[in-house]
């Protein structure tokens, strides 16, 4: 319930999932990915998450540690297999959620997103696997105050 107050913008990703679209969410994030884990458990959503391959028990200690607070799977990238599996998981009817890591002066790998006075880039791969599957493409944009951090999601498409 407290976690639900901090989203901005969910009506429209909601009514998609009531609705059994496809949905693929961008999750642009500098540092750790905590506000997705909220999120998903604030939105009551299923959520897949490819991860970036680290060792496998770095790996099994983070995702067992973040599994526990929502309806989210987390599996590392395997190069030339990312897009299928996000393919198969539209298919079951979760929803793809793309975090991509964002430090401070990296260079833009996509398109270039305004929100507010904040930006980010949208990858290809995430505009393509939207428009080939048909799935609703959102951003889910986490940003912070110290009174009230909260998630701001806007449908892109």
């Amino acid at each position: 319930e407290e976690a639900r107050k901090k989203v901005v913008g969910e009506e429209a990703l909601l009514d998609s999932y009531h609705r059994a679209r496809k949905i693929v969410v961008v999750f642009p994030h500098v540092g750790p990915i905590n506000e997705l884990v909220a999120l998903v458990a604030a939105l009551g959503i299923h959520a897949y998450v490819p991860a970036e391959a680290i060792p496998p028990l770095l790996f099994r200690l983070m995702a067992g540690s973040r599994n526990r607070h929502g309806n989210i799977e987390f599996e590392p990238i395997r190069k030339g297999k990312m897009m299928e599996r996000c393919r198969a998981e539209l298919e079951a009817g979760r929803v793809v959620v793309l975090a991509m890591d964002m430090p401070p002066g990296k260079k833009s790998l996509g398109n270039v997103l305004h929100v507010g006075q904040a930006e980010t880039d949208v990858r290809v791969g995430a505009v393509k696997l939207a428009i080939e599957e048909e799935a609703d493409l959102f951003m889910a944009f986490p940003y912070w105050n110290r009174e009230n951090p909260e998630v701001l999601i806007e449908k892109l498409n």
